[in-house]
């Protein structure tokens, strides 16, 4: 397996496996989202300073990848990450952490955040084992949605 940074090239995979994130998060863990397919997100993102996307290719073919960002605050925020159904349990996820975790490490920032969907128990799992821990929850009322 391959590690290595996005370039403009990979922006169309990155809105597919995007789109693979939402409709698995949809499916599995909350049904309030709304599934959509997401186009032309990532080539406006790739030229963006102050981000970084990593991706995971087995025999050329892009099977993960990360998407983070520093905040104004100096933190890195994580905002997806997204290993194909068929490739986890391989520690990809975990080699795509520790990448974001260099980064920060190389521009001397001490804060990463992840945030995690409240029934994602495998997700969270992984995060705790790799030093995340809970530092806020967010609540949602769902008018008219008993969910």
């Amino acid at each position: 397996m391959i590690f290595r940074e996005a370039s403009i090239n990979d922006a169309k995979r990155c809105d597919e496996l995007l789109t693979q994130l939402i409709e698995d998060e949809y499916i599995n863990y909350d049904d309030s989202l709304s599934p959509l397919v997401v186009d032309d997100f990532y080539k406006n993102i790739l030229v963006r300073e102050n981000t970084k996307i990593i991706l995971c290719e087995e025999k050329g073919k892009i099977v993960g990848y990360i998407y983070a960002y520093l905040t104004e605050e100096k933190h890195i925020l994580i905002d997806a990450l997204f290993v194909l159904p068929e490739y986890r349990n391989r520690k990809i996820a975990t080699k795509l952490i520790d990448g974001i975790k260099l980064w920060a490490k190389e521009d001397d920032v001490s804060i990463i955040e992840i945030s995690v969907l409240s029934k994602n128990e495998r997700a969270k799992h992984l995060y705790n084992k790799l030093g995340f821990i809970t530092f806020k929850e967010t609540l949602r009322l769902n008018e008219g949605n008993n969910n």
